[in-house]
């Protein structure tokens, strides 16, 4: 069976990626893994593997900031007097 040509990836640049919203970013990974399963060419697979790697890191570094503005949060609420407004 003849594999499919894929045009190689476009490499968004960080500040792309991050002007991303989550929903984008997510179909963009989708698409590029099921790119990147039908080429199957590791040496053919590198642009994939690079633009695959940079969406990911952009996802976790979301995650990590959203878990520490959770904590941030949390953190000001236990130090903040109750204050009585009856």
């Amino acid at each position: 069976m003849k594999k499919r040509r894929f045009a190689q990836p476009i490499v968004l640049n960080s500040d792309t990626i991050a002007g991303m919203e989550e929903p984008e970013i997510k179909n963009r990974l989708e698409n590029l893994n099921a790119e990147l399963t039908e080429i199957g060419d590791s040496e053919r697979g590198k642009p994939w593997e690079v633009e695959l790697c940079y969406l990911e890191r952009e996802l976790q570094m979301r995650k990590l900031r959203s878990q520490l503005h959770t904590q941030y949060l949390k953190k000001i609420q236990e130090e903040e007097p109750e204050e009585d407004w009856a």
